[in-house]
């Protein structure tokens, strides 16, 4: 904007109004100076330049990333609906597609077993709709604990169990574990019998067996008033005999057993009836390094254990073998 200047028609306005107004020269150049300071205010605050408005822009691209997150789950099944179809780009060479693989039929996933034993308990729940309220929080209970126990089995984790429900069966629970690792395949688990008389409930579940492809039966009784779950399952396939374990040798993949056989006879001296003979001739027989040993803790308590850990000293054992004479599992006995 053009400033004023003494030679401008404003001056001689000002001049004009000293027949009104008494104005020095000091105070008229004053005024004037007053005036331009004014006029460079405005020009300077028009001839900025905006800033950007950096939080807008930011605003519209949160926005949009925000909807990109909300409808891809709501458009995934769209993508996956024909997911038969789909190629897969090759990573090394993206103008390469693969036809996605198929996994064999014959392969079984955790997750098919897992799936099976839930549905044997859908199937058991469905008992429960003609029960009333009382029976059936504790029969629904007691399914849980079933399914849960089975779980804790396929899964080799004790996590699934109930700290505060008892659980009843052979041996111990890695030990059994270890059994139906060997011959039941959950896959094909099938409800057969359920009997639910007052707070008893017996369920018989069958299965094929892994070693002889047999149809072999799992026996369960749950007794809801005591919150007691029994497995009384026998796996009669399993042949054991007893013997004194005097040496392991480890060579690769095998391991070599020097035993000595026993017989086991009654003894009425004996604090637990009977008695253990031994011949005074030993062998040696070779087994896989994958086959499971379990030693004891304590008179009661077995713990499965590495080769290499088991000591040079006599030891009980049972070896358990399948129908062909492969040794399966093999645990310390103990003798009072």
């Amino acid at each position: 904007m053009k400033q004023y200047n003494q030679d401008l028609d404003f001056v001689q306005d000002l001049q004009s109004m000293k027949s009104k107004i008494s104005l020095t020269d000091k105070e008229t150049t004053s005024i004037l100076s007053q005036l331009n300071k004014d006029i460079d205010k405005v020009n300077f605050k028009y001839s900025e330049k905006k800033p950007l408005p950096y939080k807008y822009y930011f605003s519209i691209a949160a926005s949009f990333v925000l909807l990109l997150i909300l409808i891809t789950p709501a458009l995934s099944p769209f993508f996956q609906e024909n997911n038969g179809d789909i190629l897969i780009p090759n990573k090394e060479n993206p103008a390469v597609v693969e036809e996605p693989s198929e996994e064999p039929p014959s392969v079984v996933t955790f997750e098919e077993q897992h799936m099976q034993l839930e549905n044997i308990k859908n199937q058991l729940y469905e008992h429960a709709n003609d029960l009333e309220r009382s029976e059936y929080i504790g029969y629904s209970y007691s399914i849980d604990q079933l399914y849960n126990y089975l779980l804790a089995i396929h899964y080799r984790d004790q996590g699934y169990l109930d700290q505060g429900y008892k659980y009843e069966y052979f041996e111990t629970l890695d030990w059994i574990t270890e059994i139906y690792h060997t011959y039941v395949d959950f896959s094909n688990v099938e409800l057969e019998q359920l009997v639910h008389i007052g707070y008893q409930i017996d369920i018989i579940l069958s299965y094929n067996n892994k070693i002889t492809n047999e149809h072999n039966f799992l026996n369960y009784h749950i007794d809801y008033g005591a919150h007691q779950l029994t497995d009384y399952s026998t796996f009669n396939s399993l042949e054991n005999y007893t013997a004194i374990l005097n040496d392991v040798k480890i060579s690769g993949e095998i391991v070599e057993l020097e035993i000595t056989s026993t017989s086991k006879a009654e003894d009425p001296d004996a604090p637990n009836g009977f008695s253990l003979y031994s011949d005074d001739s030993s062998v040696t027989i070779p087994i896989s390094y994958g086959v499971p040993i379990y030693l004891l803790k304590d008179p009661s308590t077995l713990a499965k254990v590495s080769w290499e850990k088991i000591g040079v000293h006599q030891q009980f054992i049972q070896i358990f073998f399948n129908e062909r004479g492969e040794v399966m599992v093999i645990k310390e006995l103990y003798l009072p």
